[in-house]
């Protein structure tokens, strides 16, 4: 567990390093060029992810022992390994001989004031820090959106629709691939729309509204309620499977009479007497893992219509399409705005928020979709993309970053032509 949380906060700091490297070696005109690609690699990050864990579904939880009793590859392991090799390819293409640093951001604003050293051209500049600070927690609310869709996806579609665990995680996984592959589509989109339209626009209405669209239409206004299992019974259906094929005495003893009123509605009927593997799987419907449907201790599948699946795909793919260009929006305009100064410490704070957002999301999950279902899960997302929405409207005009010295360039260039003009007449 200590490896896992330590690897959660080294991975956050690297992507801060590359933004702020991302802003100093590009020029004002190719940021959000630039920022998209990085964007589009983090995304497909994301998304490849559980592609990944889809593909090595099949290996399933026993797996193949690489190493005999030493090492085990199984569909849980599989993607770490492939996540080393992946490191390790990353780690050569830093190596000095292959990574060259240039900071272009501060020569050009160098070239264009006339000044001689890179802190000169922004030690007396500050940034709008209300800006800054709005596009760090509108970062906050668009991530926090599509890792709780990412980290409920799973289990919203099990519980909803009565799926197995391996075959949500496998078509979540196919799910997302196909996501991926819109997003290679969204992205190159990117430069080209924000030549045309105010980014701030941009991400106003693609960014915001569509993920805000795609938060109301999760909400069930109507239709069946979900398949609800037992959670007792399925418990119970364990402990008996530990008792018969593991031979693990229990503490308490297993109430038959009670389990098999439960089961003969089922079709099946539990025989203490029965030991083999194979048996006992088939008549506790695989250790109750094949009990699918929303849980009994979730009081709300009771009363709240289940989601169909065609909403969960449209609800998905409004959030893959806005999801992409909303960050990459923000990255951009806030790139912008803080200039040619360093921007270390500013993208730390930005991959700060994005991280609270990953932590939040799980946290989500537990106490508001287990507790009070989707309605209010989805409500109250929603809620909080419209209220982003609605500030971001408000606020365009300021949080627009420009170019301090496109009309300054323009002017120097027509004094030159004009220069040019009078010598020739001379």
């Amino acid at each position: 567990m200590c490896k896992l949380v330590l690897c959660i906060i080294i991975i956050p700091t690297n992507v801060a390093v590359c933004r702020s490297y991302l802003s100093a070696a590009t020029k004002y005109s190719e940021r959000t060029k630039a920022v998209s690609m990085i964007s589009l690699a983090q995304v497909l990050g994301f998304m490849v992810g559980p592609a990944i864990q889809a593909a090595v579904v099949p290996l399933g939880d026993k797996g193949v022992w690489l190493i005999p009793n030493k090492l085990k590859l199984n569909m849980y392991t599989a993607p770490g390994w492939i996540n080393v090799f992946l490191t390790i390819i990353n780690i050569y293409l830093f190596f000095p001989n292959v990574f060259h640093e240039r900071k272009i951001a501060a020569r050009e604003v160098m070239v264009k004031e006339g000044k001689e050293s890179e802190k000169a051209t922004w030690k007396g500049v500050k940034p709008d820090y209300f800006a800054a600070w709005t596009y760090i927690i509108m970062f906050f609310v668009i991530v926090f959106n599509f890792m709780l869709m990412e980290t409920l996806g799973t289990p919203l579609i099990m519980d909803q629709l009565g799926w197995s665990k391996d075959d949500a995680l496998f078509y979540m996984g196919v799910l997302l691939s196909v996501c991926a592959l819109c997003s290679i589509v969204t992205f190159p989109l990117i430069p080209v729309l924000s030549r045309k339209f105010s980014e701030v626009k941009l991400l106003i209405w693609v960014g915001f509204f569509l993920v805000f669209i795609g938060r109301m239409l999760c909400i069930p206004f109507y239709g069946p309620t979900p398949l609800v299992y037992d959670v007792n019974l399925r418990l119970n259906l364990s402990r008996f499977c530990d008792q018969q094929m593991k031979n693990i005495t229990l503490r308490d003893q297993l109430n038959y009479h009670q389990l098999n009123e439960s089961l003969h509605k089922l079709g099946s009927y539990l025989d203490p007497d029965i030991t083999n593997e194979m048996e006992v799987r088939q008549m506790t419907f695989d250790c109750g893992d094949d009990l699918l449907g929303c849980p009994s201790n979730q009081e709300w599948c009771n009363y709240v219509p289940a989601i169909t699946f065609a909403q969960f795909i449209l609800c998905f793919i409004l959030t893959v399409i806005g999801y992409p260009i909303g960050v990459t929006l923000i990255q951009t305009l806030f790139s912008k705005l803080l200039g040619s100064r360093p921007q270390g410490v500013w993208m730390g704070l930005m991959t700060g928020a994005g991280c609270l957002s990953r932590i939040m999301g799980p946290v989500f999950v537990t106490y508001i979709y287990q507790t009070y279902g989707t309605i209010w899960t989805f409500g109250l997302t929603a809620i909080m993309m419209v209220v982003g929405l609605l500030w971001l409207l408000y606020f365009r005009r300021r949080l627009e970053p420009h170019d301090p010295y496109e009309g300054t360039q323009e002017m120097k260039d027509l004094v030159s032509i004009n220069d040019g003009q009078k010598e020739l007449l001379s």
